[in-house]
């Protein structure tokens, strides 16, 4: 019996399609009341309280932390509570870098993600090490004979992923691990997708370490879990409280020998719980059950997709579990995914964090679709109507340049009225479209100075205003379009966004009148939000794409 989108609250208020669980997936209502009832009731430190409240949140730790262990196929002692899979990779590269000296190597491979990737070139940079990559065929498996090429005597450590958040597919990563016996190396999985598409048992898949994040797995955001057979392998660690049992003197402290010693500070309590709460739901309501009936949903929307003229997966993957990546010939991936997100359907668009390897398929991106244990066939039914609709607009018209680049125009070229025979998507709740702004004016009411703003004094203004997402300010990131200034010091300026669905559009063209008005030899400022043409990476500066680690 498939688990109902009645578990998960987010989708009471969400009316569209839900196809975005790869990036993160949705909660049960369990974790969510969870979270609540903990900052509500129950916000009372652990360990050693005096408190009545905090030896029974203490227990209740203990039970989620059994939960959690128990839903994973490992034991307490051998989990570590992390900030994040990105967390725990960068404690694993930071605490193994004792092991790897100059001269030797470590393997990584041709899919991972950014975050499995860098932290490794930093560690091979620092210690004078090289790193080598596995390559895939073009099924997206692990190259046999390039395995047994790249892995030898000199290697240390091989970091690979179980599951690849582009492709889908289970990855064979028996074939590296099989040959830690031979070559005695640390074996780590990314197990970021792996473990939210598979009932894991850890202890027997023959791994040091796996990585993971909550959110992946139907929990709360920033919490990353560090499975070790061995932990003691780890060095270089974080100190302070709650890695000690005392400190006696400036020279005398006892740290822990178990977990504890990995997790250093306050934890994050109330994810941990509401974590547990996650994997408690997840084998009370059979994981392995729900997994099947996804793979059923994500098997019917492949077979749909196949029929689609001159569309193209990415590899050529024989089971895709849930992440299905492709293109469409003569199909601009981003309008797509633009005309797909005006019209309710959540997915994700790009390179998807994996540069290399969408380098190996000589792509420059693709359209994602990623199913959850809560996917159903009005999901399919629903993408297949939008994506058939888009398919017909944006094959018969070509885009006019020189059209009114207002939201409004955006909006009818991709957003459909409303039918008898559409899907019941309810467009009232997809939120934000409407409320960005087309133009944003401000006046300096304090203006005295007659000298005419130069542009580089308009440029650095823009470069106050910060993405806080991206963490990548506006002009860097290339969302300023044009910038022009009048003899009486008026400044005119066209700027776009990201994408018409980012969460802040209505608040950026605000922030960069505000910044440029702030200037005192600015009169009066107009930011106008423009959709053509659309927004891509190959607009941002070479400092911001180093700064995300985008090598294209």
């Amino acid at each position: 019996m498939m688990i109902s989108k009645s578990r998960f609250p987010f989708f009471d208020r969400f009316g569209g399609v839900y196809l975005d669980s790869a990036s993160t997936t949705q909660k049960p209502k369990e974790m969510i009341d969870s979270l609540c009832n903990f900052y509500g009731t129950e916000n009372i430190s652990t360990g050693r309280s005096m408190c009545g409240l905090g030896s029974v949140l203490q227990k209740k730790l203990d039970l989620s932390r059994g939960y959690i262990a128990k839903f994973l196929g490992t034991t307490e002692d051998n989990l570590v509570f992390t900030g994040g899979a990105t967390n725990s990779l960068n404690i694993l590269s930071r605490g193994l870098q004792h092991l790897v000296n100059s001269g030797d190597n470590v393997v990584i491979t041709e899919i991972e993600h950014h975050s499995n990737l860098l932290v490794w070139k930093k560690l091979c940079d620092t210690v004078g090490a090289t790193l080598r990559v596995i390559k895939v065929d073009d099924s997206g498996m692990y190259n046999k004979d390039d395995i047994a090429l790249k892995i030898d005597g000199l290697t240390k450590i091989v970091s690979f992923s179980g599951q690849s958040n582009v492709l889908g597919c289970i990855m064979n990563f028996e074939d590296i691990t099989n040959m830690s016996k031979d070559f005695n190396f640390i074996s780590i999985m990314d197990g970021s997708q792996y473990l939210s598409h598979k009932v894991a048992s850890l202890e027997s898949l023959n791994i040091d370490f796996v990585v993971g994040g909550a959110h992946k797995i139907y929990g709360p955001l920033g919490l990353g879990i560090l499975y070790g057979k061995d932990l003691s392998l780890l060095r270089d660690l974080d100190v302070g409280g709650g890695t000690v049992s005392r400190v006696d003197s400036i020279d005398t402290s006892n740290y822990y020998s178990d977990n504890r010693r990995y997790e250093s500070g306050t934890q994050d309590i109330a994810s941990i719980i509401s974590f547990g709460e996650s994997c408690k739901f997840l084998m009370d309501t059979n994981f392995e059950e729900n997994l099947r009936n996804m793979k059923e949903i994500s098997n019917n929307l492949e077979s749909r997709l196949r029929k689609i003229e001159g569309l193209k997966f990415v590899g050529e993957v024989k089971e895709r579990n849930g992440i299905l990546s492709f293109n469409i010939e003569g199909v601009n991936s981003l309008d797509l995914a633009e005309y797909l997100s005006l019209n309710g359907v959540c997915l994700r668009q790009g390179h998807h964090c994996c540069g290399p390897l969408y380098s190996r398929f000589q792509l420059s991106g693709a359209i994602r679709l990623s199913l959850g244990i809560y996917s159903d066939l009005q999901d399919v039914e629903a993408f297949m109507f939008y994506l058939k609709e888009a398919l017909k607009k944006l094959r018969s018209t070509k885009q006019n340049t020189t059209e009114n680049n207002q939201l409004s125009s955006l909006k009818s070229k991709y957003r459909l009225e409303k039918t008898d025979d559409m899907p019941d998507v309810d467009f009232d709740k997809i939120l934000g479209i409407d409320e960005i702004p087309t133009s944003v004016k401000r006046t300096n009411n304090d203006y005295k100075d007659d000298v005419l703003p130069k542009e580089g004094d308009i440029i650095s203004a823009i470069r106050t205003v910060i993405d806080p997402e991206l963490n990548i300010n506006l002009y860097d990131l290339g969302l300023i379009y044009k910038i022009s200034i009048t003899t009486d010091s008026i400044i005119e300026i066209e700027m776009t966004m990201t994408s018409p669905m980012c969460p802040i559009a209505d608040k950026l063209p605000v922030w960069v009148a505000d910044a440029i008005v702030g200037l005192s030899n600015v009169r009066e400022v107009e930011v106008k939000v423009v959709w053509d043409p659309s927004w891509s990476i190959d607009k941002m500066s070479k400092e911001a794409k180093f700064e995300l680690d985008i090598y294209n």
